[in-house]
């Protein structure tokens, strides 16, 4: 199963849950998995998730519910600066796969 992680969006809001799988396990070939939010029960979409949109704007499904920071202070990723994260250089064992689902090659 592969993990794919959220952005610093994502990480920075209060809206942020926990796992859910993202695509079924097939032939027996476990499903991955990514983030959920009040926003996206069913998983947070790869634009925001890659903090290539920001979702301080409309989403469409977002069901109204846009980036709040988790804790007073925080600033969105784009107005401190802060580069987005690259998703295909984590892992559970902290190597880089080359790809954007942890644990899995």
């Amino acid at each position: 199963m592969g993990l794919l992680m959220p952005g610093i969006q994502c990480l920075d809001c209060k809206h942020l849950g926990g796992v859910v799988e993202t695509s079924p396990m097939v032939d027996g070939v476990e499903g991955d998995c990514g983030y959920a939010c009040a926003a996206f029960p069913e998983g947070i979409p790869d634009e925001i998730a890659e903090d290539i949109l920001d979702h301080r704007q409309p989403y469409p499904g977002d069901h109204g519910i846009r980036w709040e920071p988790r804790e007073l202070g925080i600033k969105h990723p784009k107005d401190d600066g802060r580069p987005p994260i690259n998703r295909r250089e984590i892992t559970r064992s902290g190597g880089k796969h080359g790809h954007g689902r942890l644990g899995r090659r």
